[in-house]
């Protein structure tokens, strides 16, 4: 039994490092955004994980019992669990997980979610929490005219007052540590809250990090 926890704990650090590596966000010319999102599932008995037909089923003899769209099977702790689809119109997930316990209340999961939004168009506004979110930690580098990606903040470059941004408020300057943020409409039915902190200033490079939280109506 120990074993296998220490199998669970290398595996969820694995995926959970694998995605912090990564330039966790970025957007295309075509007005595609995608994100890998780290998470950590807890899905109860006869429950599915959002937006999938992946149900838990409860516990056995032989392990979990999960139904994958018409199929059934029987997994153990350490196994993979992978789901493909349309999470939401215009919101595809692939998802990359592997369960980690399991009882006669629930099912955890942890891995990775991949998500490609299509035409997204950011529009600010006030956003209220989603029945479906992912929290997706991001690291930008920013070149002088870039936008931080899904939002309508452009950089505009750096002078001895800081990084000067255009529409992330007054004043538009922020020094190395500053805080900076945006939240607004990526499409009807896609949200997010942009919370970051701006990092080193090289040349007319700027490097932004923080999280991003997607909200998802389905």
């Amino acid at each position: 039994m120990r074993s296998i926890v220490v199998i669970c704990i290398g595996l969820l650090a694995l995926l959970l490092v694998s995605s912090a590596c990564n330039l966790l966000g970025s957007a295309a010319d075509n007005g595609t955004l995608k994100y890998d999102a780290p998470v950590e599932l807890t899905v109860p008995l006869n429950q599915s994980i959002p937006g999938t037909d992946v149900t838990y089923l409860g516990k056995s003899d032989r392990g979990a019992g999960v139904r994958l769209g018409s199929q059934t099977a029987t997994k153990q702790t350490a196994d993979s669990l992978d789901w493909k689809g349309m999470l939401a119109p215009g919101v595809d997930l692939n998802l990359n997980g592997r369960i980690v316990s399991f009882d006669e209340q629930s099912m955890k999961v942890v891995g990775v979610a991949h998500l490609t939004i299509t035409e997204v168009n950011p529009q600010p506004a006030t956003v209220n929490k989603s029945a479906t979110e992912y929290k997706i930690p991001f690291t930008y580098i920013l070149s002088k005219g870039d936008k931080i990606p899904g939002t309508t903040i452009v950089y505009q470059g750096s002078s001895d007052q800081g990084a000067e941004f255009a529409g992330a408020g007054n004043p538009p300057f922020r020094k190395v540590a500053d805080s900076i943020s945006w939240q607004g409409n990526l499409r009807n039915n896609v949200t997010m809250q942009l919370d970051g902190r701006v990092g080193p200033l090289v040349g007319d490079k700027v490097t932004i990090g923080g999280t991003a939280t997607i909200g998802i109506q389905r």
